[in-house]
C-alpha cells in the first residue's frame, strides 16, 4: 500500500499537490470555528457538577457575570464613590441587566469591585451592548488619577485562557519553525530537501484542524485539543517526512533513478511510516474509553493529527519530490562507512554496547529509576487559575477577589441546591463543626427554589482533606430533606479520579494489545513487543518523574517563565502518558524495522543490531532533536501552564527515548537475548510469513524500473 501511494502520487503530482493546497486552505479557514466550539472545563456527565450546571441552566435566572474592578484609588473617598455609583446607574437602566451589584470596598480600602449579572435570556446584541457599558468604567481614569480598571469573570477567563494559548501556539510556531528549518537545511544539505518535511507539517496541521470542526460538533473538547494537535503535528510529520527523504536520499546515492528510488524508499521507510501511524492511533483510541470528555477530544486529535501525518508523508511528501527533482542531493557515505557500513559511529557504539550488555542495561536502569524518584511525593491536582500568567487581566481579577474580597472564583466546596438560602444555610451550617472547615459562607439565590452556598475549607483546595470533605458531604446529602449537589474544586477532581480508575483498565487494555499485535506483525516476534512494552514503563516512569519535579517541587522556577503549579494536573498525565507511548513506540517501529531489514538480508543478530542501529541512529536523533527544538521551545515560549506541562513531558519523552532507551539500552536487551528475541511460536510465525512478512530489499543493484512497465512493478513488488 505504502509503495503504491508513493508511486502514485510521484507520477501525479500535479494532482496531489493539488488536493493537498485545498485541504490545506480548508483547514486554515477551520482554525477559528474550532476555537469558537472549545470548552474551557468540560464537566464529566453524570457526576453532581454536570448535574448542577444544568439545574443553573434550567431554574436559575441568571446569565453572564462580568465583574469590575476600579484599582489605586480611595475606595472610601466622596468622589470615588460618586463617580462609581453615576457608571453603576447607568449600567442598572440596560436591558438585559438582571442585577448590579453595589459597589463592594476591598478590605485595603484601594479598590472597589461591580459585579454585573446579566438574564439567561439577554441575547448577543444586548451582552455585546452590556459589555460596552461596563467599559466605561475606562472613564473613571480621568475623573479618578492613577486609578486602573479591571475586568474579570467566568466568560473573561475563559476567552482569555483561548487568547493566551492561541498566543502560546503562534510564538511556538514563529521561533520553532525557523530554527527547524535551519537543522533540516544542516541535515540533508540543501533548502529543497529541508523543506519538504516542514510543508508536510503545515499541511498535517492544517488537514486536522478541519477533522477536529467535525468533532467538536457532538463532543465537548477542551482547550488542550489545540496544543495537541500543533505540538503532534509538527512533531510527528517532521518525523516522517524526515525518514522517507533520508531513505530517498540514500536510494538516489546508491545510483537509483528518482522513480525507482521513490519505489525502494517507500518499500520499507513508507511501510515503517505506514506502521507507526498506523500504531500511533491505535495507541491512542485507549483515551476515547476514559469516559472523560476532554481526555477523549484529545485522542480524537491525536487520532486525526496521526492518520493526516502519515497520509501527508506518504503523498505529498512523494509528490514534493517529484516538483523539486534534481534539487534533491543524494546521500553520498563517506571514507570507511561507504566501504564498511560497520565503521560508522552508531555501529561502533553498539560494538561497545555488545562487549558488556548486561552493565549498559542495568546502568541505564539505574539511572531510569533515579529519574522517576519524585513520582514517590507527587501530588494530583486539577491545575485551573493557578496555570494561567499573572499578566492575564481577569486571573489579576480573581487573585483581587480572592485576597481583598473573601471571594474565591474556584472555591474547593460548592454546594448548589432546590431550596431557599435559608433552608440551605440551615443544612450547610451542620458542616460547621467539621476540623476541615475554615468557614460557610451565607447562601445566595440563583432562582425560585435554586441557592448556592460556599464552603472554604483549611489548607489545599484540592488536598486530601477537601477531598474527604467532599465525601462526608454527599453522604449526608440525603438528610437535607431537599436535592443537593456538592461540587468545587475538590468534587472536580474526586470525580475525574473516579471516572478514569473507573475505566482505565479498558482503556489500557485496547492500548496494549494494538501495540502488542502491530508490533508482532511488524517483526513476527512475540518477544520483542513485550520488550518494547516494558521499556516504554520504566522511560515514562523517569519522564513523570522529571516532569514532577518541574511542576510540582519547581526545578525549573523562574526559568523561561516555567509556572510551578504544585502538583501534576490528571488531564496532563494521562495526554502526557498516552502521546509519550504512543511516540515511543514511533521510534521502536524506527529501529526494530531496520534491524529486521538487516536480518532478513541475511545478517546474525549481533551484525543486525549494529548494522540497524548504523542505519537509523541518524534518522532517530534527527527526528529526536527536531522534536525536541519544537516541544521545548513550545514550552519555553509558553506562559500559560497547561501548553507549558504538556510541552515539557512530550520533549523529556522523547530525550529520554531516543537517548538511553533507543541507542543505549535497546542494543543492549537485544544482544542479552540473542536470538531469542525473535521467537515465536510455530503457528504464529507461520501465519505471521502468509500476512505481512516482507521480502527483504537488495542492498545494491539496479534491477528495479520505472514503474509503468509491468517488469518495473514486478521487481518492485518482490
Amino acid at each position: 500500500m505504502a509503495t503504491f501511494i508513493g508511486r502514485l502520487c510521484f507520477r501525479h503530482n500535479r494532482l496531489a499537490l493539488t488536493v493537498w493546497l485545498v485541504l490545506l486552505v480548508a483547514g486554515s479557514i477551520t482554525i477559528a470555528p474550532v476555537f469558537q466550539n472549545l470548552v474551557g472545563n468540560p464537566p464529566l456527565s453524570g457526576t453532581q457538577e454536570s448535574q448542577a450546571q444544568n439545574a443553573v441552566k434550567t431554574y436559575g435566572n441568571q446569565g453572564d457575570q462580568i465583574v469590575a474592578v476600579v484599582d489605586h484609588i480611595s475606595a472610601r473617598a466622596p468622589q470615588a464613590q460618586s463617580e462609581i455609583s453615576q457608571v453603576v446607574t447607568s449600567v442598572r437602566a440596560l436591558p438585559g441587566i438582571q442585577q448590579v451589584s453595589a459597589p463592594r470596598i476591598a478590605a485595603n480600602g484601594q479598590s472597589a469591585a461591580i459585579t454585573v449579572s446579566t438574564t439567561k435570556t439577554t441575547g448577543n446584541a444586548e451582552h455585546d451592548a452590556i459589555l460596552a457599558a461596563v467599559k466605561k468604567f475606562n472613564g473613571l481614569k480621568t475623573q479618578l488619577p492613577g486609578s486602573a480598571v479591571l475586568y474579570g469573570g467566568g466568560n473573561e477567563i475563559s476567552n482569555d485562557t483561548d487568547n493566551a494559548i492561541g498566543a502560546d501556539l503562534e510564538r511556538g510556531e514563529y521561533v520553532s519553525l525557523p530554527i527547524t528549518l535551519v537543522v533540516l537545511v544542516f541535515i540533508f544539505g540543501g533548502i529543497a530537501a529541508a523543506g519538504v518535511p516542514l510543508l508536510a507539517a503545515l499541511a498535517t496541521i492544517a488537514g486536522s484542524f478541519g477533522i477536529l470542526l467535525g468533532f467538536s460538533k457532538f463532543l465537548n473538547m477542551g482547550h488542550d485539543v489545540i496544543t495537541v494537535t500543533t505540538l503532534l503535528g509538527l512533531g510527528l510529520s517532521i518525523d516522517y517526512a524526515l525518514l522517507l527523504v533520508a531513505r530517498y536520499r540514500d536510494e538516489l546515492g546508491a545510483g537509483h533513478e528518482p522513480e525507482v528510488a521513490v519505489q525502494r524508499a517507500w518499500r520499507t521507510a513508507g511501510r515503517t511510516v505506514l506502521f507507526s501511524g498506523i500504531t500511533i492511533t491505535l495507541a491512542l483510541s485507549g483515551l476515547l474509553l476514559l469516559r472523560v470528555p476532554r481526555l477523549q477530544g484529545m485522542g480524537l486529535a491525536g487520532m486525526s493529527v496521526a492518520i493526516v501525518a502519515t497520509l501527508a508523508a506518504l503523498s505529498l511528501t512523494a509528490a514534493l519530490l517529484r516538483i523539486f527533482g534534481r534539487r534533491i542531493k543524494p546521500a553520498r557515505a563517506k571514507g570507511a562507512v561507504a566501504r564498511d557500513p560497520e565503521a560508522g559511529r552508531f555501529a561502533r557504539m553498539v560494538r561497545g554496547i555488545q562487549r558488556a550488555p548486561a552493565l549498559v542495561a542495568i546502568g541505564c536502569l539505574v539511572v531510569l529509576a533515579a529519574l522517576a524518584i519524585p513520582l514517590g511525593k507527587a501530588t494530583v491536582k486539577v491545575v485551573t487559575l493557578d496555570g494561567l500568567p499573572k499578566s492575564i487581566q481577569s486571573v489579576q481579577v480573581a487573585d483581587l477577589l480572592s485576597s481583598q474580597y473573601g471571594q474565591n472564583e474556584e472555591p474547593a466546596v460548592q454546594v448548589f441546591a432546590r431550596t431557599d438560602p435559608a433552608a440551605l444555610n440551615a443544612w450547610a451550617a451542620r458542616w460547621r463543626a467539621n476540623p476541615e472547615v475554615a468557614a460557610v459562607e451565607p447562601a445566595s439565590a440563583l432562582g425560585p427554589d435554586l441557592s448556592q452556598a460556599v464552603v472554604d475549607v483549611r489548607g489545599a483546595p484540592q488536598g486530601p482533606a477537601a477531598q474527604a470533605l467532599v465525601a462526608a458531604m454527599r453522604s449526608g446529602q440525603s438528610t437535607a430533606g431537599f436535592q443537593t449537589w456538592v461540587t468545587g474544586d475538590a468534587a472536580t477532581l474526586v470525580d475525574l479520579q473516579a471516572r478514569i480508575a473507573a475505566s482505565l483498565p479498558a482503556a489500557l487494555a485496547v492500548t496494549v494489545a494494538a501495540m502488542l499485535l502491530l508490533l508482532f506483525l511488524m517483526s513476527g516476534s512475540v518477544v520483542i513487543p513485550v520488550k518494547a512494552l516494558l521499556m516504554n514503563v520504566v522511560s515514562l516512569a523517569a519522564t513523570f518523574g522529571v516532569l514532577d519535579g518541574i511542576f510540582q517541587h519547581g526545578w525549573l522556577s523562574g526559568v523561561g517563565g516555567v509556572i510551578t503549579v504544585g502538583g501534576l494536573d490528571p488531564y496532563v498525565i494521562v495526554t502526557v502518558f498516552a502521546f509519550a507511548f504512543a511516540l515511543s513506540m514511533d521510534y521502536e517501529v524506527f529501529l526494530l524495522s531496520q534491524i529486521k531489514e538487516q536480518r532478513d538480508r541475511g545478517h546474525g543478530n549481533a551484525a543486525a543490531i549494529r548494522l540497524g542501529l548504523q542505519r537509523s541512529g541518524r534518522v532517530i536523533t534527527s527526528a529526536a532533536l527536531l522534536m525536541l527544538i519544537v516541544f521545548t521551545t513550545f514550552a519555553l515560549v509558553a506562559k500559560v501552564g497547561q501548553v507549558q506541562e504538556i510541552a515539557f513531558g512530550l520533549a523529556l519523552a522523547v530525550l529520554i527515548d531516543a537517548t538511553l532507551v533507543r541507542c543505549l539500552l535497546t542494543p543492549a536487551v537485544l544482544s542479552i537475548l540473542g536470538g531469542a528475541a525473535w521467537w515465536a511460536p510455530g503457528p504464529l510465525r507461520r501465519l505471521h510469513n502468509r500476512l505481512l512478512a516482507a521480502e527483504a530489499v537488495p542492498e545494491t543493484g539496479k534491477t528495479l524500473e520505472p514503474a509503468g512497465s509491468r517488469a518495473g512493478d514486478s521487481a518492485v513488488a518482490g
